[in-house]
């Protein structure tokens, strides 16, 4: 049988509501999805993860549980297609093994992005989603090439995230 997951390295869009119309998604939420049709009959797939049952969950972690969802296919609530006047793409995320997660790769509208998801959103992963990423890769790595990056970090070569990222 044929899985219905899309591939690992599918680039999905990063959506806003636009228009009159309400879609019924939290505000917050993110929104990543795939544009099908053509021309007049444009509709976009979405997943989206908006924390409405109170857990405290940055803008980045939304994205992972987004478009993790969408990738797997995952059975949810937070799925729907919707005409494409009633969304507006304002960026696009792609997963990165470097960052091992989900990382917004372009921001097309900052602004109407940043209104939307009511924070800061960093390209390449955020400041905390690097430490954590290299955090798991520090385990992978050999006694030996652990001792060799503390002392390059130790000579200024660089700073210990960036060494264990640059080193998987």
């Amino acid at each position: 049988m044929a899985s219905l997951s899309l591939p690992r390295d599918t680039v999905l869009g990063l959506y806003v509501p636009s228009g009159p119309r309400s879609l019924d998604i939290a505000p917050r939420s993110a929104i990543v999805g795939i544009m099908h049709g053509h021309d007049d009959d444009r509709r976009v797939e979405i997943y989206y993860e908006g924390a409405v049952h109170g857990q405290s969950m940055s803008f980045e972690d939304k994205i992972q549980h987004a478009a993790g969802r969408m990738i797997d296919r995952a059975p949810t609530m937070a799925f729907g297609f919707y005409p494409a006047d009633d969304l507006r793409e304002v960026g696009r995320v792609a997963r990165s093994e470097r960052m091992r997660g989900w990382v917004v790769t372009e921001i097309h509208d900052r602004d109407a992005l940043e209104a939307w998801s009511g924070e800061g959103v960093a390209t390449g992963g955020s400041e905390e989603m690097r430490r954590r990423a290299a955090g798991m890769a520090w385990g992978r790595l050999s006694p030996s090439k652990q001792a060799e990056i503390e002392m390059r970090a130790r000579a200024g070569e660089g700073d210990i995230c960036d060494l264990v990222l640059a080193a998987i």
